[in-house]
């Protein structure tokens, strides 16, 4: 929430172009839970990103199962970098 607000308290002149990545990934963190799957990044590295670390899907899907119900949705995202989820 500090950096968020940190951020959002920058006029849009004064802003940097990357700003808004950081910024995006401040709101998601606010509503969501996000579980990296990941076996090249450290459980530590991960969860100081304000992330949970899993080893494999299967894994990750236990964790969010467990966090949301078995009956929750969840999405799946296979390569972050490139994609974005868009409700229907």
């Amino acid at each position: 929430e500090q950096i968020d607000a940190a951020l959002s308290a920058i006029p849009a002149r004064e802003s940097i172009s990357e700003q808004w990545c950081a910024q995006i990934y401040c709101r998601i963190l606010r509503r969501h839970k996000v579980i990296l799957v990941t076996t090249f990044l450290d459980k530590k590295t991960v969860e100081s990103a304000n992330m949970l670390h899993a080893s494999s899907v299967d894994e990750a899907l236990e964790m969010a199962y467990a966090i949301k119900g078995k009956d929750a949705s969840v999405v799946v995202i296979p390569d972050g970098v490139a994609v974005l989820a868009v409700k229907e």
